[in-house]
């Protein structure tokens, strides 16, 4: 590595170890409901106003507020917008050294490092350069940091309904250097059952609804898992289900009249989140057809998101594989399997999206958090490549 290079991990590293430091948890992963993102909001917004851009800062949840720059460019076509999500999971279980960004190497450790706060410190590091020479780029340059991507994409969703024009947009969230350009989405939902309590000395007497779970989830194991397996996308695969959660009973001693299970669905493009939980009800139906003591039922929709799926000719992927060819990087689209904030825009706001960012999601969520720091400086040079070639 040269002594350039070693001075950009440098300056990569303290720029990161700063946004790391600025706690950003979303409430919904803290136990005491602390966090939010309103002291990072506060530092990007410095660092853009530092650079000579137009800034505002949005109010999307109490005390919770996206931050937007805009690098204004002669004679501009529209705005290519660089987004990140500035929350992060909770620190519980890892504890307040989460929050010490540790260096070993070129390895910076903590909360948000990864997910997704490396994307966001490539970005910044990038509009440091596209802002020396703005002539030079087609189009404005906007950086949107949001809230809540963690939990519900209330960030995103806030600043869509603020009317902003988007001509293309890249989302910031860690793909090993490598374009996204189709993601799954997900829908989650809750299953219910109903039976008829009794004394657990006298289970005969009752109708058992965990039992009757376990018979239901048995049947869409059956039923939907060779249907899925069966369908695929060539860049994110096959639809997959989970249950992840499950409620019923209140004693020991009593057979439990309710039962619920919560099931995250994972959709691919083509696919609906409706059509999802109808194949669900249609399946439980045939269940119930054949016990009449059985009443299964999707009791609630907890959450819809939609899957991405970017055509290979949209300008923003072409203009994302110059850049990537230019940095000796592989050029070639990529699906993943998780969702991000580039689904809603594209389908709520009609904005061709990309996925990039510096980072592996194996490390995100988890005690070990960690980045690449070459990966941060690299990524800095492919999004800043990437606003040079959109349009010229």
């Amino acid at each position: 590595m040269s002594v350039v290079d070693e001075a950009r991990v440098q300056d990569a590293a303290s720029l990161l170890a700063s946004l790391v430091s600025i706690p950003s948890m979303n409430p919904a992963f803290m136990a005491d409901g602390s966090g939010g993102e309103s002291g990072l909001a506060d530092f990007v917004e410095a660092q853009l106003q530092g650079l000579g851009m137009e800034t505002q800062q949005h109010e999307v949840l109490p005390g919770r507020r996206n931050v937007f720059g805009r690098l204004r460019v002669p004679n501009s076509k529209g705005l290519l917008l660089f987004e990140c999500h500035m929350d992060t999971v909770g620190i519980d279980t890892w504890g307040p050294e989460a929050l010490e960004p540790r260096v070993e190497g070129t390895t910076l450790h903590g909360r948000g490092s990864c997910d997704a706060k490396g994307c966001l410190a490539g970005m910044i590091l990038a509009i440091r350069e596209l802002a020396k020479q703005p002539a030079e780029l087609e189009y404005d340059i906007g950086l949107l940091g949001v809230v809540d991507e963690e939990y519900r994409f209330r960030g995103i969703v806030g600043f869509i309904e603020q009317g902003i024009d988007v001509t293309a947009a890249v989302i910031g969230e860690p793909t090993k250097l490598e374009l996204v350009t189709a993601t799954k989405g997900a829908v989650r939902f809750t299953l219910q059952t109903k039976g008829r309590p009794a004394h657990s000395s006298q289970p005969d007497k009752g109708n058992n609804a965990i039992y009757q779970m376990v018979d239901v989830i048995h049947h869409l194991r059956e039923t939907l898992d060779p249907r899925y397996a069966a369908r695929s996308h060539p860049l994110v695969g096959y639809p997959t289900w989970a249950v992840g959660i499950i409620h019923g009973g209140h004693a020991a001693n009593v057979i439990p009249d309710t039962c619920e299970a919560v099931v995250d669905r994972r959709i691919i493009p083509g696919e609906t989140s409706e059509g999802s939980i109808r194949e669900f009800e249609e399946a439980m139906a045939q269940l119930a057809a054949s016990k009449p003591d059985m009443h299964p039922s999707v009791s609630s929709r907890d959450l819809a998101d939609w899957p991405l799926d970017t055509a290979e000719d949209e300008a923003i992927v072409q203009a994302a594989m110059r850049a990537l060819r230019a940095n000796d990087l592989p050029p070639e689209p990529q699906g993943v399997t998780y969702g991000t904030d580039a689904s809603k825009l594209q389908v709520k706001s009609g904005v061709p999206c990309i996925v990039y960012g510096p980072g592996d999601i194996g490390y995100a969520h988890t005690d070990h958090e960690r980045i690449d720091l070459t990966e941060v400086v690299q990524s800095a040079d492919v999004y800043a490549q990437i606003a040079r070639e959109f349009g010229a």
